[in-house]
């Protein structure tokens, strides 16, 4: 091992330290496609458990109002969770190249997610019938508090251990190498 990984790879022989942003964007990649299709079955499962109900009067005055605060809820959390689940996926693929600015805004969009999940499990709970729901929910924000905390590491990783400066550039010098390689010439 030369100097150079030594210093960008802290010198451990074993594995380098930016190998866990690595794994945490491999996470995020899978956690992002579970939330995108989360969202689009529960899309495509709100009509069967919540029928005609907002085409038609069920209630009136205050007894209308946990109605609209959970089906308000459900739609916030369902467009939350898809473009949440978009979001984690692309962000997984910046951190499996090891990019800087992937783990912190990987923290501002799982923690975003997490609070609505918490935050809709509150909601959910305080009509008091929507408790599967809310467990739901909690389930989805303590998901995505794991998720903040692992992004949360990666970033400090990548400020301790940064990776190679010239490590995603594609030079003249490269491009000759490369296509000497193909033509089979080195």
């Amino acid at each position: 091992m030369s100097g150079a990984d030594r210093e960008t790879d802290g010198g451990d022989r074993d594995g380098h330290p930016r190998a866990f942003v690595t794994a945490t964007g491999f996470v995020f990649q899978a956690a992002g496609g579970v939330h995108v299709a989360m969202g689009v079955v529960y899309l495509l499962a709100s009509g069967l458990y919540g029928g005609d109900s907002g085409t038609r009067a069920v209630a009136t005055g205050d007894a209308a109002e946990p109605l609209k605060i959970s089906a308000t809820v459900t739609t916030v959390g369902t467009l939350a969770v898809l473009a949440g689940g978009m979001a984690l996926a692309a962000l997984g693929v910046g951190m499996q190249g090891e990019r800087p600015g992937s783990a912190r805004w990987g923290m501002v969009a799982s923690g975003l997610l997490a609070g609505i999940g918490l935050g809709s499990a509150v909601l959910f709970a305080m009509p008091g019938s929507a408790w599967g729901r809310a467990i739901l929910a909690i389930g989805h924000g303590c998901a995505n508090g794991v998720l903040f905390l692992l992004a949360g590491h990666s970033r400090s990783i990548l400020k301790e251990f940064p990776p190679p400066a010239d490590q995603n550039v594609v030079d003249d010098a490269w491009l000759e190498a490369h296509a000497q390689r193909r033509r089979g010439h080195g």
